[in-house]
């Protein structure tokens, strides 16, 4: 349906959750008990913390989304930057309010053991079933802005790959509304096809691991180009390969078997891609 529509379901779905997630936190924390910070759980050491950011670092990163639309942003040089520091420092505040809010109302031991629906019984329990039916409904907004945000993203960046002729070229044909459909097609179908066969834990892991690799390059090459406070791309490039290391080496302890899955993708699309793309076009 074009940029119009889908910028107006993300403005709906992301204030939606918004709306809902700041008042379950606001309400958390004017509930304010330091000792649910650590009520029902074992003290870990500090690195774990490090490790724990490196694997769930898919459910924080989003905001580099902006930059594969850079086509459909007006005064991109100065819209982008903003837009993304914006996002960066909104979800650091959003998500340290939410975590505390929630931890206060049902303590940390919950948290844990209730897992993906965690945020909705700290909703049960600040406001009862109108809670937990609110908080529900955030949590379907939050994937549906997910879910939209990035195929529209993600199709955009295949369309710009097929482009440079490393995808097959049919994968940059447009619709009327200017959209690269089949790529969205594709990218929507094996997504499904992820959602139902591999577990949400194993999914995040990997992407999170692949995120890493992709974001310390990213930075690595923006050192090198001497961008403008190029130490802080150094930083981040640094503090990737501490996450990768870390989160690799829990990887190979607790699942070996999905690291290797991901190395092995990693080895295609970096030494088989053009062998493969050759064969699909018949060279």
């Amino acid at each position: 349906r074009g940029v119009g529509d889908a910028s107006k379901v993300e403005i709906v779905t992301v204030w939606g959750k918004l709306f809902v997630l700041l008042g379950l936190s606001l309400f958390g924390i004017v509930h304010w008990a330091p000792e649910q910070l650590s009520s029902g759980i074992q003290e870990r050491a500090w690195h774990k913390a490090i490790i724990g950011a490196a694997t769930i670092f898919m459910a924080y990163e989003g905001f580099q989304l902006l930059s594969y639309d850079f086509d459909d942003i007006k005064n991109q040089k100065k819209n982008l930057p903003l837009a993304t520091l914006t996002a960066v420092f909104a979800v650091i505040i959003i998500y340290i309010l939410v975590t505390l809010g929630a931890t206060m109302l049902v303590g940390a031991h919950t948290i844990i053991e209730q897992k993906e629906v965690a945020l909705s019984i700290a909703g049960q329990q600040a406001f009862g079933l109108t809670g937990l039916i609110l908080v529900t409904i955030a949590a379907a907004f939050s994937t549906g802005s997910a879910i939209n945000a990035t195929l529209f993203s993600t199709g955009r960046l295949i369309e710009i790959v097929a482009e440079k002729k490393d995808l097959p070229g049919i994968l940059k044909k447009e619709n009327k509304a200017h959209m690269p459909y089949y790529a969205l097609l594709i990218i929507a179908g094996f997504a499904t096809v992820l959602s139902v066969i591999g577990s949400l834990g194993s999914l995040v892991d990997a992407a999170s691991l692949i995120f890493l690799i992709t974001f310390g390059a990213v930075n690595l090459m923006a050192w090198h180009q001497k961008v403008k406070y190029g130490f802080l791309c150094f930083i981040g490039f640094l503090g990737c390969v501490i996450a990768i290391i870390l989160s690799t080496y829990e990887e190979f302890i607790t699942k070996p078997l999905q690291l290797g899955l991901i190395l092995a993708f990693i080895l295609i699309a970096v030494f088989a891609r053009k062998w493969i793309y050759q064969k699909i076009n018949g060279k």
